[in-house]
């Protein structure tokens, strides 16, 4: 059997918020765990539960840097019960705390309680201009400010 994994990515992407594991996907798409991970891994290069889990950090990176919410909002909104348990999660994935995350990618509460990203001028070094997302890769700011 042959599995659309273009599919299965979308609706993953759309549900990073949700308790995923392959086994809620399989059971979403009626598709055996087995089957879901000899196709995905075949189609995709990685298990699905490692792409399950690239599509929950990049989301909570998103969250991190465009809100102000604490680590047990996020913890909550993503289904992680604790924030211990998102704290040691994202800490394992990125190596940096999120504070640290947010630290180091410009993220500053403004006085209204809004969220601005911070970055160097021009005529300054270009690196400047781009946000660390840790493991999964740099960001030029401008690019991302119409995602965010």
């Amino acid at each position: 059997m042959s599995i659309d994994t273009s599919i299965l990515k979308t609706w993953i992407r759309e549900n990073p918020e949700k308790a995923l594991s392959a086994k809620v996907v399989a059971v979403q798409f009626k598709v055996s765990v087995h089957t879901l991970y000899k196709e995905f891994i075949r189609k995709e290069g990685m298990s699905v539960g490692r792409f399950i889990d690239d599509t929950r950090l990049e989301a909570v990176k998103r969250l991190l840097l465009r809100t102000d919410k604490k680590v047990f909002e996020v913890a909550h909104e993503f289904t992680f019960g604790r924030e211990d348990v998102l704290a040691r999660w994202f800490k394992t994935r990125t190596g940096m705390t999120m504070r640290e995350f947010r630290e180091k990618n410009g993220w500053h509460r403004s006085v209204g309680g809004g969220v601005r990203l911070q970055t160097k001028s021009a005529n300054q070094n270009c690196k400047e201009n781009f946000l660390d997302f840790g493991h999964g890769g740099m960001y030029y700011v401008d690019d991302l400010r119409d995602r965010l």
